[in-house]
């Protein structure tokens, strides 16, 4: 558990992401919310993804790289010295009043709530608008992972996009999933980005919209008395069976494996807790 100091100075470093993101990666790439590199060594590559309108940030092939942005310039600056990884994080936020600590944090949050509500309302957008009929590449993606999903989900799951523009520029055809928070209220989607012939397009086939910090696909019951938690939707929908069977199971998918650990799905009562 971070003090409050180092608290306000990570709400802090996360306003800066794009900038310590390029010092501590320098051969990266910034593409729309997300900065990609090889690993903490800075090469080109797609292993590594820095999520900046968050500070957070995950290394795919480590079981130990990942965090915030203190915790990136610890491994990359600061050559893992934590004296040396403060010094040089308070160079980047400046002199933080932390007397005044609760303003800071306020106006952090602030900044990403607009820029979260900005993200969900399209997000939304795009969901509302979505076919309720999977079209034919989602189809041939669904049976080349022997996924069945019943048309009652297109209502509340999974609904499809014959033309989807991706942030390369191009559009795809897209199967677009429903995330929700613990009430089972809307936060964003997830778009899986499908060439015509139903196989996922080669680079950025995942990509998330709106908020999904503590969010989760949820299938089966609203309340569930037990609740079996995937790392991603197809691994979900693979298991969905079992919920349809039993009245009290509720299937409940992350977004990949950094989202467990970056976004931290939320639980309901009784267990009231988050996955960390």
């Amino acid at each position: 558990m971070k003090n409050l100091d180092t608290q306000i100075l990570v709400d802090a470093l996360s306003k800066q992401a794009t900038r310590i993101a390029r010092d501590c990666l320098p051969e990266g790439k910034l593409s729309g919310h997300y900065f990609f590199a090889g690993s903490i060594a800075g090469e080109a590559g797609k292993s590594l993804v820095v999520l900046v309108d968050i500070g957070r940030w995950t290394d795919y092939n480590s079981i130990e790289h990942y965090g915030d942005m203190l915790g990136l310039i610890y491994w990359t600056l600061a050559k893992q010295n934590w004296a040396e990884a403060f010094k040089i994080a308070k160079e980047y936020v400046g002199d933080i009043d932390y007397k005044n600590h609760r303003n800071i944090v306020e106006t952090a949050n602030d900044d990403k709530t607009q820029r979260y509500n900005k993200h969900q309302k399209f997000a939304y957008k795009i969901w509302n608008e979505a076919d309720l009929t999977i079209g034919e590449a989602g189809q041939k993606y669904l049976k080349s992972r022997k996924l069945f999903i019943s048309e009652y989900y297109s209502k509340y799951i999974v609904r499809y996009v014959a033309k989807l523009k991706h942030m390369d520029g191009n559009e795809y055809p897209a199967l677009i999933f429903r995330i929700t928070d613990v009430e089972s209220k809307f936060l964003g989607i997830q778009r899986i980005y499908l060439t015509t012939d139903g196989k996922k397009i080669n680079e950025n086939a995942k990509l998330t919209l709106g908020n999904a910090i503590t969010g989760s696909l949820k299938m089966g019951r609203y309340k569930p008395k037990t609740i079996l938690l995937s790392e991603g939707i197809e691994d979900g929908l693979s298991l969905n069976p079992l919920a349809i069977k039993n009245k009290d199971l509720g299937i409940w998918s992350g977004l990949g494996a950094n989202h467990l650990i970056i976004f931290r799905v939320q639980f309901p009562a009784p267990w009231g807790v988050e996955c960390s």
